[in-house]
């Protein structure tokens, strides 16, 4: 049997050129869960003739659906995709993330299937703590973005942490490089409507924790399944705390270690497995979260 995935392609863009000077990459989605999916476990990518399986990301090109294809909700609003999905409940529903699946099962009528994003450490590479550390974000800009990174690292500064911000990078190895260039990955608060939360995934989180490196985020519910794997602030001053709890060696290399084997079972490979299982129609990957 073979597999067809279909996926609007990633582009290097800027909505904000107000707030930076270069291009970032655009319509993430169709590029990890989409193009990098599909090369990895050699499906075909937006053929034109489909295969005896397919993967919609996003709704791309739902109108070839049939009977037991699935559609990546992935981050679409829920009110674009989820009446056309109501309207054809024999096509499954693959969620990206733990909260993603509880929050659409009971919406819709269609079999829903959880799997989770690969992290992009595929390599396996190792990184050389600083000493101090040093904070870091990654992701797109925009007014909130920026503001509340400005407030971290203003806040980090007091006490003589560099805070650095990549919102210009392009490629998964410009990923991979930042992410070897920070110690702590901090992840500020949003202001997402209610609606929005359920498209929020601890991807980043555990992009860092390939590398052994800890988070400190803004609790959010889209972050479940990596509940206990990161730590939590609400505040600025909580913010100082962990990240002076981080400057104690012992305490930071159980912290690297621990997350580091956790973020194992995001690799690419074992994502991957979960795609072919679909085809096989073997097992529910549901099944890979609660083993």
């Amino acid at each position: 049997m073979e597999m067809s995935i279909y996926a609007k392609r990633g582009f290097l863009g800027n909505h904000y050129h107000n707030l930076t000077n270069g291009d970032t990459i655009l319509r993430l989605s169709g590029e990890t869960r989409g193009a990098q999916i599909a090369e990895y476990i050699g499906a075909k990518l937006n053929p034109k003739e489909r295969g005896d399986l397919c993967i919609f990301v996003k709704g791309f090109r739902m109108e070839l659906a049939k009977d037991r294809d699935y559609v990546d909700f992935s981050d679409e609003k829920f009110e674009d995709l989820a009446p056309k999905l109501i309207a054809k409940p024999k096509i499954n529903v693959i969620a990206h993330s733990l909260y993603a699946y509880e929050f659409l099962k009971p919406k819709l009528p269609n079999k829903v299937v959880l799997i989770p994003q690969q992290h992009i450490n595929w390599e396996n590479e190792e990184r050389i703590k600083n000493n101090p550390l040093v904070g870091g974000y990654i992701g797109r800009p925009s007014n909130v973005s920026v503001e509340i990174q400005n407030e971290i690292k203003k806040t980090l500064k007091k006490i003589g942490i560099e805070f650095i911000v990549s919102f210009e990078w392009t490629t998964r190895q410009d990923a991979i490089d930042f992410y070897k260039s920070i110690d702590v990955l901090v992840l500020g608060g949003y202001g997402k409507l209610p609606s929005d939360l359920w498209q929020i995934t601890p991807t980043k989180m555990i992009n860092a924790a390939s590398f052994g490196i800890p988070s400190i985020a803004f609790m959010r519910v889209g972050y479940k399944e990596w509940e206990g794997y990161y730590t939590q602030f609400k505040t600025m001053d909580d913010l100082i705390v962990e990240v002076k709890r981080l400057e104690d060696k012992k305490y930071y290399q159980e912290y690297s270690d621990r997350i580091k084997e956790q973020a194992k079972q995001y690799h690419i490979s074992t994502i991957a497995e979960i795609y072919r299982a679909l085809l096989l129609n073997a097992q529910d990957p549901l099944a890979w979260r609660l083993r």
